[in-house]
């Protein structure tokens, strides 16, 4: 099923990550935004931030980055 991959020029490839990466972050923000209307609309405008979301997400990301490189590490071996 991924053949597609060891046939596809590498800047094709690359050209399609960046492409779902943005458009990933762009639903993202939108998403966020109308979140923030619809809760700001709820507490009469006054929303507050709560950045904990934010942290555990990096927190997550960073994890699963290290988590994967231990993996590739030992399967090279």
């Amino acid at each position: 099923m991924l053949e597609w991959l060891d046939t596809a020029p590498l800047y094709a490839i690359g050209l399609i990550l960046l492409a779902l990466m943005l458009s990933t972050a762009a639903c993202g923000f939108r998403l966020r935004r109308r979140l923030e209307l619809e809760s700001s609309t709820d507490t009469g405008g006054k929303w507050h931030h709560d950045y904990d979301g934010y942290v555990i997400s990096a927190v997550l990301g960073l994890l699963t980055l290290l988590l994967s490189f231990t993996f590739s590490l030992a399967i090279g071996r």
